[in-house]
C-alpha cells in the first residue's frame, strides 16, 4: 500500500520540494447533465457521488488551465511535482502567497470555463 501511494504522488516525502505539502483543499465540483457531456467529449473524467450528483476531476480543470505538476503559481507555493492538485510550500511561502494562490486557481478555473463552458462556480473550499 505504501509502494502505490508513493507511486501516485500520495505519500509525503522525507525531503525535496514536495516535503512540505499543504494538501488539496479543492472539490471535485457538481456538475449538469450538459456540462457531463461537454466534459466527455473533451477526454475528462466524470463520475457519481455516493450522494448522486455527477462530478469532475478539480486536478483535470486545473490541468485544462495549463497547470502542470511542479509549477509555479506564487510565491512559495507549487503545484507538486508529481500532481497538480496537490500543492506544495517552499521557504518564501506565506499564509498570504497561498491563499492567493487558491484564489487564483479559483478564478482561472471559473472563468475559463474549460471544456465548452461547464464550470459555473468556483470549487475551492472556502
Amino acid at each position: 500500500m505504501i509502494t502505490d501511494r508513493e507511486q501516485r504522488g500520495l505519500a509525503l516525502p522525507g525531503s525535496g520540494p514536495d516535503a512540505r505539502q499543504a494538501g488539496s483543499v479543492f472539490l471535485n465540483p457538481v456538475i449538469t447533465p450538459v456540462q457531463e457531456a461537454a466534459v466527455r467529449r473533451a477526454g475528462g473524467p466524470v463520475h457519481r457521488d455516493r450522494s448522486g450528483p455527477q462530478r469532475t476531476s478539480a486536478g483535470w480543470l486545473l490541468e485544462q488551465c495549463g497547470y502542470r505538476p511542479g509549477t509555479r503559481i506564487g510565491p512559495g507555493v507549487y503545484c507538486s511535482a508529481t500532481r497538480t492538485l496537490t500543492l506544495t510550500t517552499r521557504d518564501d511561502a506565506t499564509a498570504a502567497s497561498f491563499t492567493s494562490a487558491l484564489r487564483q486557481l479559483a478564478t482561472e478555473v471559473f472563468l475559463r470555463r474549460t471544456a465548452s463552458d461547464f464550470v459555473r462556480s468556483p470549487f475551492v473550499r472556502a
